[in-house]
């Protein structure tokens, strides 16, 4: 045998390796949504899943992708969190304890997949206020809504989505009170967040004034609002919370 025919072995056991491990799988749902819904689940799939080949049958209401048995296993954990019925609303426990939520992906290293479900969110621009926050504040690099349950699903690692699971407890309310307390990252004592609710009397023009000043006067860029009710959450330094804090009294809430 040739160096080369030598040389092509390890190159054909892999492309046989492939062929083995490459699977489909087909996860029919009970909640069937509208076309655009389907579309919207699919998307959750492609993006927080990871994987691109996911074929959607609005009429069979089921969903085929390709990939890997781990692939496949997040995919099809992803759908059975997702497919809750019309008025579904979480549990306190669900809402409490985040690994009755939360999924490893096998092959995602420290990767962890969690599902929320919004309880306050009453439009369009409270979800996308919501998902700005996350992106913004607790980093969260991969997180979609889906579904008329107002669902969010989030992909990071451990202490990104410890944090984005702290912030959602506090901006996912329909009120508060006060400064509340300050979220202290793990291992980065350095590294907090805070969420500091607002005058119910403000206008959203006098918010994005207050969000503009905050920026500019403590150079903060990890801090974003929600509109109604009004607040504001901040991710930096103890001396950043504390300017943040003087900069919004100041103003007076």
């Amino acid at each position: 045998m040739t160096s080369r025919g030598i040389r092509s072995i390890p190159a054909l056991m892999a492309i046989a390796s492939m062929s083995v491990w490459a699977e489909d799988r087909t996860v029919r749902i009970s909640n069937p949504p509208n076309e655009q819904g389907f579309q919207q689940l699919a998307t959750v799939v492609r993006t927080v899943g990871q994987i691109r080949n996911v074929a959607v049958d609005p009429s069979k209401a089921t969903f085929t992708f390709e990939g890997d048995p781990g692939e496949l296993a997040t995919c099809e954990w992803l759908l059975r969190s997702m497919d809750k019925p019309r008025g579904w609303t979480p549990s306190v426990q669900d809402v409490s304890n985040p690994a009755s939520r939360e999924f490893r992906p096998a092959s995602g290293g420290d990767d962890l997949i969690r599902i929320w479900y919004l309880r306050s969110a009453g439009s369009p621009r409270d979800v996308q206020e919501i998902l700005t926050i996350l992106r913004t504040v607790a980093d969260v690099r991969m997180v979609m809504n889906f579904g008329p349950e107002l669902g969010l699903a989030l992909r990071g690692n451990a202490a990104t989505m410890d944090m984005a699971d702290w912030l959602l407890s506090k901006i996912d309310v329909s009120a508060g009170e006060g400064p509340g307390e300050v979220y202290i990252g793990k291992g980065a004592p350095e590294d907090m967040a805070q969420v500091l609710y607002l005058n119910p009397a403000r206008t959203p023009q006098e918010l994005q004034n207050l969000i503009g000043t905050v920026r500019t006067t403590g150079h903060v860029n990890k801090v974003f609002s929600r509109t109604s009710p009004p607040m504001i959450a901040v991710r930096g330094t103890p001396a950043v919370l504390a300017t943040t804090r003087q900069t919004v009294a100041s103003l007076g809430n």
